[in-house]
């Protein structure tokens, strides 16, 4: 919509609908004389004489309560006109509103994303933690099998059994703090 605001010197303020004709599916083309060559309104065609008489002069405004005027305009005319407008403007204030509440309920997400990608690096982080003690766990393995070549008597084996069981208890330990930390993420 083309909108000027006006200001009368006693403050009263006026929005005038410049493309109102447009607005009510209508036009008017002139001659280079400036005389009209043809017009519409509503979607269906006029006279030239009856444009000329009844809209060319015509004054669409609202005030500052939304109350849609239209001046200078063919008594058939002003109440479609006025009715079309207002149709537009509440269709506009509709609009308006859908978009703001739209936007309330966009607040707050760039945050909620922010907070998603940490939460999200921190799991990547505890993967990557969770990769290395599993492959600890299996060097672990492989030790007490080679140790088991290595040490054929009981005692040697209770020992190093026992060093190992304490490495395994202690990443264990660290496996449950990573998995708690991953659960609170």
């Amino acid at each position: 919509m083309d909108i000027k605001k006006w200001q009368k010197s006693n403050g009263e303020v006026r929005h005038y609908i410049n493309d109102w004709l447009k607005i009510c599916d209508g036009h008017a083309d002139h001659y280079n004389t400036g005389n009209v060559s043809s017009a519409s309104i509503f979607g269906g065609s006029i006279s030239n004489s009856e444009y000329k008489r009844n809209l060319s002069s015509a004054k669409v405004w609202y005030d500052k309560d939304r109350i849609v005027h239209v001046d200078y305009a063919g008594d058939d005319y002003k109440d479609r006109i006025k009715g079309r407008i207002e149709s537009v403007l509440q269709t506009l204030d509709d609009t308006e509103t859908n978009m703001s509440q739209n936007v309330k309920k966009c607040e707050g997400l760039p945050e909620s994303i922010a907070a998603l990608s940490s939460c999200a690096s921190k799991v990547d982080a505890l993967q990557a933690e969770i990769a290395l003690i599993e492959a600890d766990l299996k060097k672990i393995i492989d030790d007490a099998y080679l140790q088991h070549l290595t040490y054929p008597t009981i005692q040697s084996a209770c020992y190093h059994l026992k060093k190992t069981s304490t490495t395994v208890s202690r990443l264990i330990g660290e496996l449950e703090s990573h998995s708690k930390i991953k659960e609170e993420g």
